[in-house]
């Protein structure tokens, strides 16, 4: 289906867990079907690989695998405009990023956020240390409130205190909820449209209809965001 309808797709890649020979052979699998283009990660540990001395560690040394023997291969990562949750100093994490991005990272798309202060500081940031690929929001729509709760809880991210009331005060109301997470993604996307951030990743997980309504909404500015899936 993305060969007949020539998408332009990125497939997720981990390195944790699976040996560099299972890596390639994930690489060629989406060569063969047309991927040209991996977000590349670290991940969590999925399996046990049959030689642990053949497991590449951080997403840094995955981009300098696939580059080594795949030159023609787009590699993007992920970003945490907020910091990631391993890593207390947000100094040294924000280096860290930045050194993985600078090992041949084509672009960076960076994990969800609520306050678009912390990406604009993000996007200032990267720009200022030199990096010159692309840098994509991640905007994640809420559809529920247990599920935002517990992913903004384990990654560390900062919700506003409007947003939280509102999602409180209708949390026994599925529309409700699915109707403030629309409204509060397309206000994020405009708002950054409007200080020149142009690109932009909508988090699906899984679903479609409310990100098509966002997509519909969006493309009625004429200012309207580059969207990726």
């Amino acid at each position: 289906m993305i060969t007949e309808l020539k998408l332009s797709c990125v497939a997720h890649l981990i390195c944790q867990g699976f040996s560099k020979q299972e890596i390639k052979e994930r690489i060629g699998r989406y060569q063969q079907m047309g991927i040209n283009s991996v977000l590349a990660l670290r991940g969590d540990a999925l399996q046990e690989a049959t030689d642990t001395e053949q497991q590449l560690t951080y997403a840094k040394d995955l981009n300098n695998f696939i580059h080594q023997h795949y030159p023609d291969i787009n590699i993007y990562n992920a970003g945490y405009p907020q910091g990631h949750q391993d890593n207390s100093s947000q100094e040294n994490d924000f280096q860290h990023q930045l050194n993985k991005l600078q090992t041949h990272s084509k672009g960076v798309i960076t994990q969800l956020f609520f306050d678009n202060s912390k990406f604009i500081q993000y996007h200032c940031r990267l720009r200022e240390a030199g990096y010159k690929g692309e840098i994509i929001a991640g905007i994640f729509p809420i559809t529920q409130v247990a599920q935002i709760t517990k992913i903004s809880s384990m990654c560390g991210i900062f919700l506003p205190k409007k947003l939280t009331k509102n999602l409180y005060q209708y949390q026994d109301d599925p529309k409700s909820i699915l109707q403030i997470g629309i409204d509060y993604a397309v206000e994020q996307c405009l708002e950054l449209t409007e200080n020149g951030l142009h690109n932009y990743h909508l988090y699906s997980m899984n679903q479609s209809e409310h990100i098509i309504e966002i997509h519909r909404q969006l493309k009625q500015h004429s200012s309207a965001p580059q969207l990726t899936g």
